[in-house]
């Protein structure tokens, strides 16, 4: 094992991050420094934004795939390493898929929202009457 993944492995564990997900971690970080075929603790701001360009691009991840890999590389950086400038390099990708709220939604559980909705507004209409 080597030093920095040593010291990654202790950062999660410190932090109690779940076995599955400091696997993760080390994997996307281990990935990212073969890529370039350096260490991970070599690269710098250009490497990161050329490494999330791309996942986007030529991988064609999503955007979810690609934030659950930054949020890797930040704890990398920013927790393992202490380099706090790198958050900024890091932004997490926009999904910009529209948010669908009907369709798998029960009738069962709109009927009862737009109870509680109704609800509200009574209940709200009857306190500005009081006042």
């Amino acid at each position: 094992m080597t030093r920095l993944r040593k010291m990654m492995l202790e950062e999660l564990q410190g932090r109690n991050y779940s076995a599955i997900t400091s696997r993760n971690y080390l994997r996307v970080v281990s990935d990212f420094a073969k890529y370039f075929g350096k260490s991970p603790d070599k690269l710098g701001p250009n490497e990161l934004r050329n490494y999330q360009a791309y996942l986007l691009t030529e991988r064609k991840l999503t955007p979810g795939t690609v934030v659950n890999r930054v949020a890797a590389l930040r704890f990398f950086f920013v927790k393992t390493l202490k380099r706090h400038q790198f958050r900024e390099f890091l932004p997490y990708p926009q999904d910009r898929r529209p948010i669908r709220i009907g369709g798998h939604l029960s009738h069962q559980f709109e009927f009862s929202c737009i109870r509680r909705m109704n609800w509200w507004f009574h209940f709200r209409c009857l306190q500005r009457g009081n006042t």
